[in-house]
């Protein structure tokens, strides 16, 4: 977090219609080995730290108490409304979201800060880029632009998807240049696990929309996903992470399509 005098007189000017504060909202269970780093990242940038933890018993509490956060522990409801519950627990007028295996950087801690500072009227958030590090090293294919992340406290909701659930809003955002860097630094098991299991929430997304498992789509959805990334993203070009990387993504939306043709069939008996 920043320096507690800094943190005051931020507070103090935004009292008086100033600068406004931000807290770092971070989401966790079983992160241990990742969050510190997480929040270190942020330490120059936050009011605030809020972690809201679901049930970690590896020692992710502990880690964010040590760095200062205030930590509520809360089942898993879903990330939609976990996500929604903790910026309604946000006490600033914005609020900069991470994931606990993402890290910002001192140039786009800055950039969050003279936006945030500016406080443009009409301007409800800001987008960021993501860039992904992948067995140590960055990978093209995984790159993920126009991210939501610094928003405005009750301006912006997490709508109800059970994957790839990602803040929204109605008004006007903006996009910061700085990137923030995502560190896939699990073992691949776990990672491969990850994918396919957000794949069978993705179906179930799918399903709720009455979209269908045709043969078809569950021949092309994976070739296509498999040629966009590790061809026209550029994945050839990282060597074996940008193929293993993009064989994660491949089996996901095999896995997602697989598990929406499973709930066809369940639901046509």
């Amino acid at each position: 977090m920043a320096p507690a005098a800094d943190r005051g007189t931020r507070r103090a000017a935004a009292y008086w219609g100033g600068m406004a504060g931000v807290t770092l909202l971070v989401l966790t269970r079983d992160e241990a080995p990742r969050l510190g780093r997480c929040l270190a990242s942020c330490r120059e940038l936050a009011d605030e730290i809020l972690v809201i933890d679901s049930g970690s018993t590896d020692g992710t509490v502990e880690v964010a108490e040590a760095a200062g956060a205030r930590v509520e522990v809360r089942a898993w409801p879903g990330r939609a409304a976990q996500s929604n519950y903790a910026a309604s627990r946000v006490n600033t007028e914005w609020f900069f979201h991470l994931d606990a295996d993402e890290v910002s950087t001192p140039a786009l801690n800055r950039a969050v800060r003279r936006s945030i500072d500016l406080n443009l009227p009409g301007i409800v958030g800001y987008r960021v880029t993501r860039r992904e590090v992948f067995l140590g090293r960055e990978v093209r294919c995984g790159m993920h632009r126009n991210l939501l992340r610094l928003c405005r406290t009750g301006q912006c909701a997490m709508p109800a998807q059970r994957a790839h659930a990602r803040w929204d809003t109605g008004g006007e955002t903006r996009p910061l240049l700085p990137a923030l860097w995502h560190h896939a630094d699990q073992p691949l098991d776990e990672q491969l696990a990850k994918w396919i299991h957000r794949g069978r929430l993705s179906a179930l997304d799918y399903h709720d929309r009455g979209e269908p498992a045709t043969y078809g789509r569950l021949l092309w959805h994976p070739l296509a996903t498999l040629l966009r990334l590790y061809v026209l993203k550029g994945g050839f070009l990282d060597g074996v992470p940008g193929l293993l990387l993009c064989g994660t993504r491949t089996a996901y939306c095999f896995s997602r399509m697989m598990h929406l043709w499973e709930l066809q069939q369940r639901g046509s008996q």
